[in-house]
Order: C-alpha cells, then sequence, then structure tokens
C-alpha cells in the first residue's frame, strides 16, 4: 500500500473522509450493478417461451382508450403487411456515423418509381450526402431528397425505430416526435403516438386463413407500459389496454405477442450477444402464410449436457442469467466464473459461455418455428451460426415489397461475407447478373437463398430474390435500416 494511501487510513479529519468518499464511488457503481442484476434475474422471465403460441390475444371490438393518444384520436390505418407495399416511397438515415457506400448498394436496385429520402443531422452532411451519396446511386432526376432532422445517437441507423405506417397514413414511435415535418413533407399524413412502434418489432401478417395478424415484441410492450407509468398510468388493466390500442391503430383481428429472442444489454463493442433484439432479427413474413425462421445447427451431445447443469445449478433461473450476460464472439474460450457473477453455485465454473449461449438460442428458435407454424404459417428457415448472431449478421432480416407496376414479389436477402472473405464469385452459370456477368454465392448464402426459393415457389408463381450485401455490425440489417412505404 502506498505511502499516501497509508496517511489517508490512518489518518484524521479530512484524509479519512476523503478515503470514504473514495470507497463510495467504487462501491456504489458495482452495488448498482449487482441490485440491477438482481432484478434482471428476478423480473426478468421471457414470455411464454413453453408456449407454441406465444402470447394470443384477441381484442375485436374492444373500444379506444382515450389516455393513450397524443394526437392519433381514434385515427387508425388500413393493414397493409410491409410485403404489400409497393415502395412508392423508402426513407433511411445517413450520418457521419453511418456508411453511405453501404446504403448505396441496398438502393442500387430500387423501381425507379421509388422515392427515397435521406435524413441526416446537419447541413454539412446534407452537402456531402448530395455530392456522393446520391451520384452513387444512379436514381432518376427527382427521386432523391435529402433532408435535415434531430438525429439522436441511439438510433442513427435505425430508419424502422421511427415507427410503423403506409403512405395513407404514419405513426411516429413515442421517442420519435421529432420527425414528424421530414415525413409529412413527403406527402404522408403522420400522426404522434403514444406508445413504442419500432418497426421491426410490429410485425403485420395475413395467415392460411387470411386472418389479420399483428405480432408486437415483447421489449416493445414493456416499453410502451414504462413510458405510460412514467406518465403517470397505474391501471391494472394497461398491457390489455396497450394491446386494445396497438390493435386498433393497425385494424387488426388478433394481436400475438413474441418474447423477443435476446434481451441483453448492448456492449460498446461490435461484437455483442444482442444480436436478435426486434423480431425481423429471427423472423421475417415474406407473404400471406409465409414466414422465415433463423435456424442454429444442432448442439452436440457435450453442449447440451452442459446446458442440463447449468439448468440445475442456476435453479431455473438460467434464461435471466444468459439474458444478461454480454459477450463478444471472440470471447469463445472464456468460462463462467462463480465468484465474478456472484450468484451462481461454485459448480458451474468451467462451463463455456458461448456453448450455453448457443443452446438457448437454439431452443428459441426453434420455439419461434413452432409458434409461427401454429399461427397458420409455412415456415421456411435459414440458417445462421452463432458467429453471425454475436455480430448482428441476419439472414433473416429481408425487405419484400410488391412492384408497384408489375404485382411482382421481390424479396431482397441479406447476405455476409463466405470463409473466403468474398460475397460473390464470378461462375458463367450463377444465377446473379452484374453488368453483364453472371455471379455465384457460397456456403450459407447460397444455402439460404435456395431455402428461400423453394419457399416461395410453393406460393407464389411471380417473384424474384435479390440478394444485398449487409455488413451493419452492431446495429441490424438491411430491413433495419430502411422504412418503408
Amino acid at each position: 500500500m502506498s505511502s499516501k494511501l497509508i496517511n489517508l487510513v490512518s489518518g484524521t479529519g479530512s484524509g479519512k473522509f476523503w478515503f470514504l468518499c473514495i470507497l463510495l464511488l467504487i462501491y456504489i457503481p458495482f452495488w448498482q450493478w449487482q441490485r440491477e442484476a438482481a432484478e434482471d434475474v428476478k423480473g426478468n422471465k421471457p414470455p411464454a417461451w413453453d408456449s407454441p403460441e406465444g402470447q394470443s390475444i384477441v381484442t375485436v371490438n374492444i373500444p379506444d382508450s382515450d389516455f393513450l393518444f397524443v394526437d392519433r384520436k381514434g385515427k387508425s390505418i388500413s393493414f397493409v403487411p410491409d410485403y404489400d407495399k409497393t415502395l412508392t416511397h423508402l426513407l433511411t438515415v445517413v450520418t457521419d456515423r453511418t456508411s453511405p457506400l453501404q446504403r448505396g448498394v441496398l438502393f442500387t436496385t430500387l423501381p425507379d418509381y421509388c422515392k427515397l429520402t435521406v435524413l441526416t443531422d446537419s447541413a454539412k452532411n446534407a452537402k456531402k450526402i448530395r455530392a456522393s451519396f446520391v451520384p452513387l446511386l444512379g436514381r432518376p432526376a427527382g427521386t432523391v431528397d435529402v433532408a435535415i432532422a434531430i438525429i439522436t445517437r441511439d438510433w442513427d441507423e435505425f430508419a424502422q425505430d421511427m415507427g410503423k405506417g403506409t403512405v395513407d397514413g404514419f405513426f411516429l414511435s413515442r421517442l420519435r416526435h421529432q420527425l414528424k415535418a421530414p415525413i409529412e413533407a413527403l406527402g404522408i399524413p403522420v400522426y404522434k403516438h403514444n406508445l413504442m412502434l419500432p418497426g421491426g418489432n410490429i410485425r403485420l401478417a395475413r395467415n392460411r386463413d387470411g386472418e389479420q395478424i399483428l405480432f408486437v415484441g415483447s421489449r416493445a410492450l414493456e416499453q410502451s407500459i414504462e413510458v405510460l407509468n412514467k406518465q403517470g398510468n397505474t391501471s391494472k388493466d394497461l398491457r390489455k389496454e396497450v394491446l386494445t390500442d396497438y390493435q386498433a391503430t393497425f385494424n387488426a383481428e388478433r394481436v400475438i405477442v413474441l418474447p423477443n429472442i435476446t434481451t441483453a444489454r448492448f456492449t460498446k463493442s461490435d461484437y455483442h450477444s444482442g444480436g436478435m433484439f426486434h423480431l425481423d432479427q429471427d423472423s421475417q413474413f415474406i407473404g400471406d402464410q409465409l414466414a422465415v425462421v433463423l435456424a442454429l445447427p444442432d448442439p452436440t451431445r457435450a453442449e447440451q449436457t452442459a446446458y442440463k447443469v447449468f439448468i440445475d445449478a442456476a435453479e431455473n433461473k438460467h434464461e435471466a442469467y444468459l439474458d444478461n450476460i454480454l459477450l463478444r464472439y471472440n470471447d469463445r474460450t472464456r468460462l463462467i466464473n462463480a465468484a465474478y457473477l456472484g450468484a451462481l453455485p461454485k459448480c458451474m465454473d468451467g462451463l463455456n459461455l458461448i456453448a450455453l449461449k448457443k443452446v438457448l438460442l437454439w431452443k428459441r428458435l426453434g420455439a419461434r418455428h413452432t409458434q409461427l407454424r401454429n399461427a397458420g404459417f409455412d415456415v421456411g428457415t435459414l440458417q445462421t451460426t452463432m458467429k453471425h448472431i454475436a455480430r448482428t449478421q441476419s439472414f433473416a432480416n429481408i425487405i419484400a415489397y410488391t412492384h408497384g407496376e408489375t404485382g411482382r414479389r421481390i424479396v431482397m436477402l441479406p447476405i455476409y461475407r463466405d470463409s473466403t472473405g468474398k460475397f460473390f464469385h464470378e461462375d458463367p452459370s450463377g444465377p446473379i447478373v452484374e453488368k453483364g456477368k453472371h455471379y455465384d454465392i457460397r456456403e450459407l448464402n447460397r444455402m439460404n437463398y435456395k431455402s428461400l426459393d423453394a419457399l416461395m415457389k410453393r406460393q407464389l408463381s411471380d417473384y424474384s430474390i435479390d440478394v444485398k450485401i449487409s455488413e451493419f455490425r452492431g446495429a441490424g440489417n438491411i430491413h433495419c435500416v430502411v422504412a418503408t412505404f
């Protein structure tokens, strides 16, 4: 111990006072972390993972609850799934923290009639975007606009987080009301909503019976209830009232709450375990009664055995523990340390966290497949790996739309670098044609392209698959970064 520290400890008066202050500064954050972790474990129960239907809520013909509205005031919009939209308008965000080149690759094959609006946060960035990004797109004159808006750092990648709607009416999510003017400038009626409407967690689709179903991610529901509680609303029926308002807003016949697969907080790293934070990161609807869900390889017997040991040791709190353990993918050899976690039994020392997380996500993705199948959908699978999930790279983060002139269903499938570090490989017989040359894709990119093609072929007569390079690591994928109309 240094002489200065010894003097602080053994001294009197101000010396002891400042030493105690230092101890408190060290202890309080640690105590706060321990308290939050304990609350997470106690209260963070993933809803209905053992229910094959999720939480199915039927709330037809229940009157609107006025206290929930900001300026919606009973307004609603027609039930229009994303795959029915014609992409007359598309909105995205580009700031100095995002890559215009990645956006450029995404927008080069949009229909000529599509009006693209780029929101940015300063006149300086607007000038740069007009000078470099817009010419890159090769878009027809007058189809690209650049607007300045108030953009916060917590969502600069996620245009989907703005809200949900169509060209006939768009509802702004509770924390995005500052965007009313830029979207109204597109000629779209805009209404501020008092609920959370993250587009990736609010999904619309029709099942095989034609039933209009609104799927709400559990995190969106929890956030909406939290916002209303902070406004002083403590209604005993608040959950039901929130779901009723979701249903009334989008004219759905039924609301199904699906638990979000990963609820872990984010780290500052590009590689973290929060890779499926919205529904559109684990699944997507590409047509009436058509859905895709991610799938992990089956765990080994050793991994499943370790997971069982984990369940027994954690006394059935294993899901909450894993949800709140943040990992970098590069920490794949990191082991549980009972002393570090504090609350876990000593017998858990030595279990591999990545292996445990893999089994948990494998089980949850399997449950998602069952939930959508039981809701009346033909469900296909898209293969993924823990490496892709840790990097927030989702093959299910698809953009599906209907061409406004031809009626063709077009599905944009995100792809990622294969083991050679490439997206495409020149091949005379490849299915992808670019500037007169044929290309092929390999490994998971190829496997998922074929799986998606087989699924669509069963139900659709006129469709095409447009593969899109997607490398928005740590911040969603191609569907996350756009708002479609």
